[in-house]
């Protein structure tokens, strides 16, 4: 949970850095009047829920989830998955959003794939040597 909560204080001070910068001052941020959509303010009330569910679900609940997962796997595996995320975010985007892929981003997503797999042989061959080794 610390770990988590050492990323999220971050990214809060980015989002409200963020929305500071989109209102074009500090103090509207925390003005009456940023909570009025009649007053011209870009926050609407009615932009709340979706607020909240990408503040508390989709970031903090899987930022939560995906350090407590990592925590339960070997740091090989951990460091293959991290590796690729950005492969999964580009297929997602693809399949739900109609995205398309470059040639540029397909050959990344290719090199990120080839680079993980062959860390994992590597570390499979050495694994195996070590234990050929110790049976000798």
């Amino acid at each position: 949970f610390k770990l988590s909560m050492w990323q999220m204080l971050p990214l809060f001070g980015c989002m409200v850095g963020w929305a500071a910068w989109e209102m074009d001052s500090w103090p509207a941020l925390f003005s009456t009047g940023a909570m009025d959509p009649m007053a011209g303010a870009t926050f609407a009330i009615a932009a709340l829920p979706a607020i909240l569910f990408m503040g508390l679900i989709t970031t903090a609940f899987v930022l939560w989830a995906q350090t407590a997962a990592m925590g339960e796997v070997p740091s090989s595996e951990a460091g293959v998955i991290f590796a690729t995320e950005p492969i999964f975010a580009a297929v997602w985007a693809s399949l739900m959003l109609g995205d398309s892929l470059t040639a540029e981003e397909a050959m990344g997503g290719t090199l990120i794939i080839v680079a993980c797999l062959a860390t994992q042989l590597k570390l499979e061959d050495e694994g195996e040597e070590a234990a050929a080794a110790q049976s000798k």
